[in-house]
């Protein structure tokens, strides 16, 4: 069988290219197409990957940003029905919100990450890590709790259309990629 190991510069190259082909506008100069792409590699240098799942969540979060300027620039150049307006405004708050939960998740996983590498290293083949004890708890006095938020209105359509973070996010790539998702019936239209 073939070796499929790669360097993480040869991962990263081909990564970024998809990127690059995937928020290529139809009308956009090379002056403007170069801009574009040596933005995104400066913006994919700052997420300051390691491993393989951190390039792609910081591509994706990246391909998100993209498509969340490319839908706020249709809310204000869209003029006309409301409904057409309440659609368009409800993807530039999904694709916000799905964003956000990217950021968050790439945070988490460097951070995972830094923490094995710092001395929670695996142990060596055949061995059992034994279980860490788990800090002391300490109860401090509760401060009184605030109200919770309400969800902004048309953020979801109806209960059914918030079922999970997973489908959120499956839903947001499908955004990307300027098609229909069947689970979010306000989505924002391709095109």
């Amino acid at each position: 069988m073939t070796d499929l190991t790669i360097s993480p510069e040869a991962r990263d190259a081909w990564l970024l290219r998809g990127v690059i082909e995937a928020t290529a506008s139809p009308a956009e100069t090379a002056s403007d197409a170069r801009l574009r792409a040596g933005t995104i590699f400066e913006m994919f240098k700052s997420f300051e990957t390691v491993t393989a799942v951190e390039a792609m969540i910081a591509c994706h979060c990246i391909t998100l940003e993209f498509a969340l300027m490319a839908a706020m620039r249709a809310v204000s150049t869209t003029a006309g029905d409301e409904k057409i307006q309440a659609r368009l405004r409800n993807g530039v708050n999904a694709l916000s919100k799905t964003l956000h939960l990217w950021m968050l998740r790439h945070e988490t996983t460097k951070a995972r990450r830094e923490a094995q590498a710092a001395g929670d290293e695996a142990p060596a083949q055949g061995q059992v890590r034994a279980p860490k004890a788990p800090p002391p708890r300490t109860v401090a006095a509760k401060a009184p709790s605030s109200p919770p938020r309400p969800v902004p209105s048309g953020l979801f359509s109806s209960p059914a259309a918030a079922r999970s973070l997973r489908e959120t996010m499956l839903a947001s790539t499908a955004l990307a990629h300027g098609t229909m998702p069947n689970a979010m019936p306000n989505a924002m239209p391709a095109g």
